[in-house]
């Protein structure tokens, strides 16, 4: 096999010098275990370990992150590539599979490992989730005046799919909008109580005891209350 330069599949999986290096090393790793025969359980847990090790090191550095569902089936994908590789020559360590052979080999590899180390297949995101995250990006894009015009001429259309998807990040939005008000009358109420302590700290005993008069008394302070509104 010649060198490999940077190169896209007809499913998609980009190949590069890096990615097939790492990969070739898992190759090599599960056709030794196939071609010694070691059908021991022991013998597997040792081949076996150290590829998924590797693999893990690679995929999933932090294991609080799951792996990426498009790394594991680069992954997969060029391991069962270069398993059907053939040797060309000293340079090349091809092994030659069949696309049925090399694909088991993994597949064999993979439920090992599933069912030792209790590794989770990673899945494809769904579909729906996937319209949903362009959707809402190119909604991101769009004013709210531009977003209740298009909303008004959807539900004009009958397109409620669009409707019901433009008044979802309009609601949205409002709700950040709120929050923002919310965060901001705290930090404004927090100022004020700030305030009123230092006075409080410079108030004399009479003073002080007119505020606990007040304290004592909620009808009074009630209509205090009610006064400076009024004054507002």
């Amino acid at each position: 096999m010649s060198t490999v330069n940077n190169r896209k599949d007809s499913k998609g999986i980009v190949y590069t010098p890096a990615s097939l290096k790492f990969a070739r090393s898992v190759a090599n790793g599960l056709h030794l275990d196939n071609t010694a025969g070691l059908l021991a359980q022991n013998n597997h847990a040792v081949a076996f370990g150290n590829i998924i090790d590797s693999i893990l090191l690679h995929l999933q550095p932090d294991p609080a992150v799951a792996i990426v569902y498009d790394e594991y089936k680069s992954t997969r994908a060029q391991v069962i590539y270069l398993l059907q590789q053939r040797k060309d020559d000293e340079t090349n360590p091809g092994f030659g599979y069949k696309e049925s052979t090399a694909t088991k080999v993994w597949q064999d590899f993979w439920t090992w490992a599933t069912r030792e180390r209790d590794i989770e297949t990673p899945r494809a995101p769904s579909k729906s989730a996937q319209i949903n995250a362009k959707v809402r990006a190119d909604l991101l894009e769009l004013s709210d005046e531009e977003l209740t015009e298009q909303k008004i001429t959807a539900s004009t259309n009958e397109d409620y799919t669009r409707a019901k998807q433009i008044k979802t990040e309009l609601d949205r939005r409002t709700k950040v909008d709120e929050q923002k008000i919310k965060n901001e009358d705290g930090k404004a109420l927090t100022a004020v109580k700030t305030s009123l302590k230092k006075w409080i700290g410079k108030l004399t005993v009479n003073e002080v005891a007119s505020l606990q008069w007040l304290k004592s008394n909620p009808e009074q302070f009630a209509k205090i209350v009610k006064l400076s509104s009024k004054s507002k």
